[in-house]
C-alpha cells in the first residue's frame, strides 16, 4: 500500500487555508477552511484522484476570494483549474435564482471531475445546514437568502443536474442529504410546522 501523504496535497492545503484564512461558514464562527477540507477528504474517501482531491480543496477559491484560475493552473495543473471552473458561479450580482438555474445547468453538462467535486460540495453543504437545522430550529434559515422550501427545490434540481449521465457512488452521498432535507420538510408539515 502507498502512503496517503503528498506533498502536493500538502501544498494545496496550504493554499486553500491561506485563500480562506479569516473566513467563516455563513452565520457561524466556523472557519470557512473545515468546508474545502471537508469536501476533499470525502473525495479521497470515494477513490477520486489526488487531482480531484484538490480540486475539492480548492473549490470555492476563485468564488470567493480574490485568487484567479489561472493562479491555480500554474500552481495545479490544468486538470485542477478547470474542475474548478466547472464547479464555480462566476455572476455575483445576478440574482440568486439566476446564478442557481445558471449553475444547475453548468453541473448538468460537467465532466466526470466536476460533477464529482460538486456533489462532495453539496452534499457537505446540505448535511451542515441540516444538523444546525436540528440542533437549533429554523433560525437557521435566516442565514440564507431563500427559504426551506426554494432551498428543498435548489438541492432537489441540484441532484438531478449532478446525478445526469452520473452514477458514480459518491453520489449517493447527495442523494442521503437530499432525502434527510425531504423526511425534515415532511415530518415539519406533519406537525402543522409548514403551510
Amino acid at each position: 500500500m502507498s502512503p496517503l501523504y503528498s506533498t502536493r496535497f500538502d501544498r494545496a492545503l496550504q493554499f486553500s487555508a491561506k485563500w480562506h484564512d479569516n473566513q467563516y461558514r455563513k452565520g457561524s464562527r466556523i472557519p470557512y477552511i473545515v468546508h474545502p477540507v471537508a469536501v476533499g477528504f470525502l473525495l479521497r474517501a470515494y477513490g477520486y484522484g489526488e487531482s480531484i482531491q484538490i480540486a475539492g480543496l480548492l473549490h470555492d477559491i476563485v468564488e470567493d476570494t480574490a485568487c484567479t484560475l489561472r493562479v491555480i493552473e500554474e500552481e495545479f495543473g490544468t486538470l485542477v483549474s478547470e474542475t474548478v471552473h466547472w464547479c464555480t458561479e462566476l455572476s455575483k450580482e445576478e440574482s440568486w435564482e439566476s446564478r442557481k438555474d445558471k449553475m444547475i445547468e453548468q453541473l448538468r453538462g460537467a465532466p466526470l471531475a466536476a460533477k464529482a467535486v460538486a456533489c462532495a460540495d453539496k452534499s457537505h453543504n446540505l448535511n451542515t445546514i441540516l444538523d444546525v437545522w436540528e440542533r437549533d430550529g429554523d433560525e437557521v434559515w435566516s442565514r440564507f437568502s431563500r427559504g426551506t422550501s426554494q432551498q428543498l427545490r435548489y438541492y432537489q434540481r441540484v441532484l438531478q443536474s449532478i446525478g445526469s449521465g452520473f452514477s458514480e457512488p459518491i453520489l449517493s452521498e447527495l442523494e442521503y442529504a437530499v432525502q434527510r432535507f425531504e423526511a425534515k420538510m415532511d415530518h415539519d408539515i406533519a406537525m402543522g410546522k409548514r403551510p
